[in-house]
């Protein structure tokens, strides 16, 4: 990171890098700009880059926080730096919860806070269909193994996609609008404050026009049952849908369900990351999906 870049673009006296933050698709930075506190983001994909900046400005408005990009002094809010694409914004006050943190108040706070994203006026293209030949796959797994263990999670987890995508149900998705999703609607993109209210979403790289079930269904999975669809976590899972079903019909929420399930089945890129660029860090996700995907074929598939 080029601090001395970023200090004559934006004019900053000072900057100050105090931790590295998480995220697969772009890095994060704790920062400190004229010592106050700012998050910087590095991607290598401009289109997602420009894309969250338009509809966080649209939805600057909302009674949530999203990121309010910075303008460097040329008055872009992001900078191009070689090959990479760089925005900054400041930090909120708040923080993240945790799974066994959420409490009723604050699931009432997400199911809003959903409903205004959705509500958001904003024609975007759908987000592309990922279809991987299985086969080449399967072989990019065998010719690069990680090892007896790992091969295996990763072939089971193929397999159990592969039969998903086959028994969906072809629902009448027709039937139904589609709007803005957040596409990435999980715990560690959302701060909350000491009331439980949800004060900020943040981060819309991966969003797109679908059903509104489908941000429900990915903070379903991703924020409510990481550790697999346990008693305490499917206790958890209603009291949200029961704050969600103010907003959506149990129907439409289906549908979504359906339409994010499909995408689900289709998606390998933890599996091609690990392959690809021996990322051993998302071996913990994948054997997660497949705890998880074992289940929703069973209860929702019959499989």
């Amino acid at each position: 990171m080029s601090i001395v870049v970023l200090k004559k673009a934006y004019g900053f006296k000072s900057l100050k890098i105090l931790k590295k933050l998480g995220g697969f698709s772009s890095e994060n930075y704790f920062a400190l700009a004229n010592d106050k506190p700012v998050i910087i983001k590095y991607c290598s994909d401009e289109t997602k880059i420009q894309k969250s900046i338009n509809i966080s400005n649209l939805l600057l408005n909302k009674d949530f926080y999203v990121p309010n990009f910075i303008k460097c002094i040329q008055g872009n809010q992001y900078l191009k730096i070689k090959d990479k694409v760089v925005c900054l914004y400041p930090k909120i006050e708040g923080d993240y919860v945790k799974q066994h943190l959420f409490s009723a108040k604050s699931f009432e706070s997400i199911a809003k806070s959903l409903a205004q994203i959705h509500s958001t006026q904003l024609k975007l293209l759908d987000k592309p269909k990922i279809d991987e030949d299985i086969n080449a796959l399967i072989y990019l797994v065998k010719s690069n193994s990680k090892g007896t263990d790992i091969d295996k999670v990763v072939l089971d987890l193929i397999q159990i996609k592969r039969h998903m995508a086959d028994a969906l149900p072809k629902k009448h998705l027709q039937d139904y609008p589609k709007c803005l999703i957040h596409g990435d609607f999980h715990s560690q993109n959302m701060i909350f404050n000491a009331k439980d209210n949800l004060v900020g979403i943040l981060d819309f790289e991966e969003a797109h026009m679908g059903y509104r079930g489908e941000d429900v269904m990915h903070f379903i999975l991703l924020s409510l049952c990481y550790n697999g669809f346990l008693k305490s976590n499917m206790r958890k899972i209603e009291m949200f849908i029961t704050q969600c079903l103010n907003f959506i019909s149990m129907d439409e929420l289906e549908v979504g369900i359906y339409a994010y399930l499909k995408k689900l089945a289709g998606n390998f890129y933890l599996e091609k990351r690990l392959y690809t660029k021996n990322d051993l860090g998302v071996l913990p996700f994948l054997k997660r999906d497949a705890k998880n995907l074992r289940y929703l074929s069973d209860a929702i598939l019959g499989l």
